[in-house]
């Protein structure tokens, strides 16, 4: 079984067979001569991004119903996603689909079931699966239940469909006591992406610095149980969102 966002892909049809799973990554490294020197100076390096691959069959009673499931699928694919494995629970990918949803090919006699192939590709700027906490999905309101430890938040707000996301507020509380507190406006495009990185301290919509929104009480929520914070709420007003709240653990 495979659940992106959340949702098992075979609630929409979907049946995985084969997996391709990302590779360690690597590091690209470059390094410099220096003359009158025994060997070359290492610049540094960076590290490679990597592919998750699953090919399976997208099935349905006729060609209506196949296709349907195709256009569902293909709008539950759309902007950041988390993907997990049901045989790897602890372990999570967060990525962007490449390749997918494409058509399927109307065959006759229409009584037979049809399946078609189907090939999803996700490109992952982060090759490793990092064990982190469930990731909560879901709008207006989303929520992460916290670890044990200070953990930077990061969230993605993606506009899916409705109308432009006008106001986000994401929340530290301990109990119903709002601990830190972030209230951004402005716009968010449909099919744009809203993102807060709290290790950075970084606002983006679609890439571009967005930090200006910021009302001038707003604080960065990083998150630590050990002041009693145990959950981060996120609300949008405006249209229809997707909601993604993640962070990396910190064991002390």
């Amino acid at each position: 079984m495979i659940s992106v966002n959340g949702v098992d892909l075979r609630d929409l049809g979907f049946l995985a067979r084969t997996r391709r799973l990302p590779g360690l990554g690597g590091e690209r490294t470059a390094t410099q001569e220096i003359a009158g020197t025994i060997g070359a100076i290492r610049l540094g390096g960076s590290g490679g991004s990597g592919t998750l691959r699953v090919d399976g069959t997208l099935t349905g009673v006729d060609h209506t119903t196949a296709q349907d499931r195709l256009d569902e699928i293909a709008a539950h694919l759309r902007g950041p996603q988390v993907i997990r494995l049901s045989d790897r629970p602890d372990r999570e990918w967060h990525g962007i689909l490449q390749s997918g949803p494409s058509q399927i090919t109307e065959i006759t006699p229409q009584w037979i079931s049809r399946g078609a192939h189907l090939t999803l590709e996700w490109l992952l700027p982060d090759p490793t699966a990092i064990a982190r906490e469930p990731t909560i999905l879901g709008g207006p309101d989303a929520r992460l239940t916290l670890g044990t430890a200070p953990s930077p938040i990061a969230v993605d707000v993606w506009a899916s469909y409705g109308a432009p996301i006008t106001q986000i507020v994401v929340q530290v509380l301990a109990g119903a006591k709002v601990l830190r507190s972030l209230t951004w406006t402005g716009e968010v495009p449909l099919a744009g992406l809203w993102s807060l990185s709290d290790e950075a301290h970084e606002i983006t919509v679609d890439g571009a610095n967005a930090i200006d929104g910021l009302t001038p009480d707003s604080e960065f929520p990083d998150a630590d149980p050990f002041e009693g914070a145990d959950r981060v709420t996120v609300a949008t007003t405006g249209g229809d969102a997707q909601i993604i709240i993640r962070y990396r653990r910190r064991w002390l």
